[in-house]
Parts: C-alpha cells; sequence; structure tokens
C-alpha cells in the first residue's frame, strides 16, 4: 500500500480494493498467506491485516510517519552508544574538521567521537545534529568524517565519557526522527544504513 503513512488513505483503499478484487478471481484462498499490511497498514488499516501483517519500522520504535490517524505506545529498540577518545581546545577563529565547515567563535573544548558515515551516522548531520554527553546536549561541529565527528563540550567531558548518538541518556533523548528530519532523509534509512557498529543485545524478560 504506497500511501498507507499517509494522512489521506483514500489511495491505499483504492489499492486495496483492486487486491481484493484480484483475490476474489482465485479459485481458492484456503492454505494460502494472503498479506498486506506493512507497518502503515498495521497500525491505521485493519482491512489489510488478512492472515499475515509485515511489521517493519514499527518493530525498532518509531512511527510509520507523523500523520498516522492511530498512535502506538511503542519503546524505542536500541542505544546508539560511542565513547570519548580525544578532548582538545580549539581557540577562537580556529576551524574544525575538513573544509573547514566551522569556525570557533571563542576558546572552546572539542570531543573526537570514532563514529563517522562510514558506520551508518549520515554526513548530512554535519554542523546540525547533538550527541548526548553526561546528560546534556553537545553540538556536532565540523564536517562529519568516515570514522569521527566533532562535539563541542564543556570543562566536565573527559576522554571515555560515554556517548549517546541515537537514544536516551538521563532525561535527555535523542530520536532516529529527530535525525531524519535533520538530515533530510527518513528513519528507515537511518536504521537500516547503521553498519560497522557492534550489537550488544539485552535480554529485559
Amino acid at each position: 500500500l504506497a500511501t498507507a503513512d499517509a494522512k489521506n488513505k483514500s489511495k491505499a483503499y483504492k489499492q486495496l480494493a483492486e487486491f481484493e478484487e484480484a483475490l476474489s478471481a482465485m479459485p481458492s484462498l484456503e492454505n494460502l498467506i494472503i498479506s498486506a499490511a506493512s507497518s502503515a497498514g498495521v497500525v491505521d488499516i485493519p482491512e489489510s491485516w488478512y492472515n499475515l501483517v509485515r511489521p517493519g519500522i514499527i518493530q525498532y520504535g518509531p512511527s510509520p510517519s507523523n500523520t498516522m490517524l492511530n498512535y502506538l505506545d511503542l519503546k524505542y529498540m536500541m542505544t546508539v552508544v560511542s565513547h570519548i577518545t580525544h578532548v582538545q581546545v580549539v581557540h577562537k577563529g580556529e576551524t574544525v574538521g575538513y573544509g573547514a565547515t566551522y569556525t570557533a567563535g571563542k576558546d572552546m573544548r572539542i570531543a573526537t567521537i570514532p563514529i563517522g558515515y562510514a558506520d551508518g551516522y549520515p554526513r548530512a548531520l554535519s554542523n546540525k545534529g547533538a550527541v548526548l554527553i553526561g546528560e546534556k546536549r553537545c553540538p556536532i561541529v565540523g564536517r562529519i568524517c568516515m570514522d569521527q565527528l566533532m562535539a563541542a563540550v564543556d570543562d566536565t567531558v573527559m576522554p571515555g565519557d560515554e556517548v549517546v548518538l541515537i537514544g536516551k541518556q538521563g532525561e535527555e533523548e535523542i530520536k532516529v526522527d529527530e535525525l531524519a528530519e535533520l538530515a533530510g532523509t527518513i528513519h528507515y534509512e537511518i536504521l537500516c544504513g547503521l553498519r560497522r557498529i557492534p550489537r550488544i543485545f539485552i535480554d529485559e524478560k
């Protein structure tokens, strides 16, 4: 269903009617797996459920879109964490990163974090995104590199400190929806693009 995640679902219902017409032409539906519902269909179009649904993005926690008619109280299923490898002072007027796209307006401390676009963290978040360190939002400064990125931090931050790129730290949270909007893409792409990152599975029964 091409527009099941849109507010206006008329096209989705038209597609569903055509699907029903095709089903009605079949001699028998017995023992067939019939499926039309992706995540958006699961949430908003129960008529599309048949005997098999295919939840995708909702398994990770995000809603299919911000125009859904129904709301599921979902829990985000992962946190992306790194740790600071280096902290240094950058003086007023000095630049940070490839292309010198960020110029320090004052003396400031810059932390290096070993994750970059080769790991699936979007380069489009250069000078836009933020990370969580010490339960505070720290802006990304300079161009995100292949293997690392830089963030502006305060005097309390030290090498080895935990960095949350997606998820919660204390009362602060960075959701993948936020990153997708800043990067001009969709949350599906960011979640599917994460790679080279060790996975740690936690069983919370």
